[in-house]
């Protein structure tokens, strides 16, 4: 929350304690789901004040739609609990990673998670309806732009390139998987026994001579793709395989 708006919010508090309820619930919990707890405990001081309550202890402030006042401190501990939530929250799914779409959808999915957890164990406990709504909140404020940029998919080979540079972009895919095939082939060939000394030089100058033809037919189609397209080949985004040699 930007300075300008707390202290706006900071001299409505007297208005808001006007009428029947002298503590601006509403405007405690904006300032929980901002995550501007500092800001939060002044709505709390503010209430004690302007509600007379006589200590911490007191049950004199009263949340909406429950017939029992509340005494500070359960507001004190609850903006507490909100807090430590909040940064187990960042560190929990903060630094996921959001380079695409479905790494997005997964950010995002880890805070409503732990929002929805969060919120269920609120509802066991005294009051804590009143609470339960904020987990939420928090959830979606933290990744507001994350669920935009879900729900836009990236485009794809097929909506960026023609038809040649898709065609090439195959052909490095299917030429990378054979070579995968052949390094795994020449790996089983070197762990082989030496009771065949010969037959086994034999395969593995076979499967090192493919696996360099290979090599110099995908560096040339990689060459080719940039050429047609201006920028290199993305074997991740063109095969849809993370382990896809890149030779």
């Amino acid at each position: 929350m930007k300075r300008a708006a707390r202290w706006l919010l900071l001299l409505l508090l007297p208005a808001l304690a006007v009428g029947a309820e002298c503590f601006a619930f509403t405007a405690w919990r904006q300032a929980v789901i901002a995550g501007d707890f500092d800001l939060a405990r002044q709505v709390i001081a503010r209430a004690v004040a302007a509600c007379g309550c006589a200590s911490d202890a007191t049950e004199c402030l009263a949340l909406p739609g429950r017939a029992t006042l509340v005494a500070p401190r359960l507001l004190r501990e609850t903006t507490a609990r909100f807090a430590a939530w909040t940064t187990q929250l960042v560190a929990a799914c903060g630094s996921l990673p959001e380079t695409n779409a479905d790494e997005r959808r997964q950010k995002v999915a880890c805070h409503d998670q732990r929002a929805q957890q969060f919120a269920e164990g609120l509802r066991g406990e005294p009051n804590a309806a009143v609470f339960a709504d904020a987990p939420p909140a928090i959830a979606e404020r933290l990744t507001r732009s994350l669920r935009t940029a879900a729900t836009t998919p990236t485009p794809g080979p097929a909506d960026r390139y023609n038809e040649e540079a898709l065609t090439t972009g195959r052909q490095i895919c299917a030429l990378s998987r054979k070579l995968l095939e052949a390094e795994d082939m020449l790996e089983h060939v070197h762990r082989r026994g030496e009771s065949a000394p010969a037959e086994k030089r034999k395969r593995e100058i076979e499967l090192e001579n493919a696996i360099k033809a290979l090599h110099e037919q995908i560096d040339d189609l990689k060459q080719k793709f940039e050429r047609l397209t201006g920028e290199p080949f993305n074997a991740l985004a063109f095969c849809g395989a993370p382990d896809t040699p890149s030779p």
